[in-house]
């Protein structure tokens, strides 16, 4: 099962490749999801680093698909935006990951699919 995961996300990783890195695509997906957002939140979301954030912003600032903004009230807080080139960004990739995905499970039947949801379902508790 862990190989199988392995192989999707390194699949995916390479047809993301001509577009942006998965760290740098996550980021902006939770930013075209939740709106602006605190790096702190965002760090917080991901369960990584306010500094992996932030380097990860500067690219996407960079490439004109995030903003940043400081709070008027207390300058130490920085907010993120997706940039309508950066949402835009974001739905392709999606649309990428969800063909990639059905691609992967038409070699499955109807039969076969319903038992692997239902052990799904029973490992989730």
């Amino acid at each position: 099962m862990f190989d199988v995961f392995r192989s999707f996300r390194i699949d995916i990783r390479k047809r993301f490749e001509d577009y942006l890195p998965i760290n740098e695509f996550t980021v902006l997906r939770v930013l075209k999801e939740q709106g602006k957002k605190k790096v702190s939140h965002v760090a917080t979301e991901l369960q990584v680093s306010s500094s992996h954030i932030t380097a990860a912003s500067e690219k996407l600032i960079d490439k004109g698909l995030a903003t940043r903004s400081r709070c008027d009230t207390d300058r130490r807080v920085v907010f993120l935006e997706v940039t309508e080139a950066g949402a835009l960004l974001v739905e392709k990739m999606e649309a990428l990951k969800r063909d990639y995905v059905k691609e992967k499970f038409s070699v499955l039947t109807d039969e076969e699919l319903n038992m692997m949801l239902l052990a799904y379902r029973k490992l989730k508790g």
